[in-house]
């Protein structure tokens, strides 16, 4: 079974970046859609999601983790489908001038997906990230990581300031 691997940006507002496929791709053509691909021999899934947002967008994938892995069939086929999410960390122009797959991307609410010609599995896994909150999740554990970073940088501090001369007898 071919396994795949997703990935859901998202913007401040919770709209989801989308890619509109080419009227020749050789899946869901001329459809918007999730952006991801094949993972390779030897990659893990979190590898293939880096590698295909270098492939694509020429970005490098921070902040992003694995919110759910989906067995989905359609015409096209059974697939294995490991989502990750995180933060839109770039601008809509940036992006599109580093494009390198399908003719467009954008940005699109929930309610968004109702007038866009889009694929029923990628449209399944959306409304489920937005639903089960795989959104807030990421942005939770963004948090958590930048907290983590300057706690860091605080207990690195506090060392310091004990390894000063003047606290030395304390």
């Amino acid at each position: 079974m071919k396994q795949v691997s997703a990935y859901i940006l998202y913007d401040n507002n919770n709209h989801v970046l989308l890619m509109h496929r080419t009227s020749n791709a050789p899946t869901h053509p001329d459809c918007w859609g999730l952006f991801g691909g094949k993972i390779e021999r030897g990659e893990t899934p979190e590898m293939a999601v880096k590698r295909e947002a270098q492939e694509e967008l020429g970005i490098n994938l921070r902040n992003v983790r694995l919110f759910k892995t989906y067995k989905q069939e359609d015409q096209y086929g059974k697939q294995i489908r490991h989502v990750f999410t995180g933060p839109l960390n770039f601008s809509l122009a940036e992006l599109r001038a580093n494009q390198n797959e399908g003719q467009n991307l954008n940005l699109f609410s929930l309610d968004d997906l109702n007038n866009i010609k889009i694929s029923k599995n990628d449209l399944v896994i959306i409304k489920d990230v937005i639903k089960n909150k795989g959104i807030e999740d990421a942005k939770q554990a963004e948090a958590k990581e930048e907290a983590k970073e300057e706690k860091m940088e605080i207990r690195m501090t506090n060392q310091e300031i004990a390894n000063m001369p003047e606290f030395q007898d304390w």
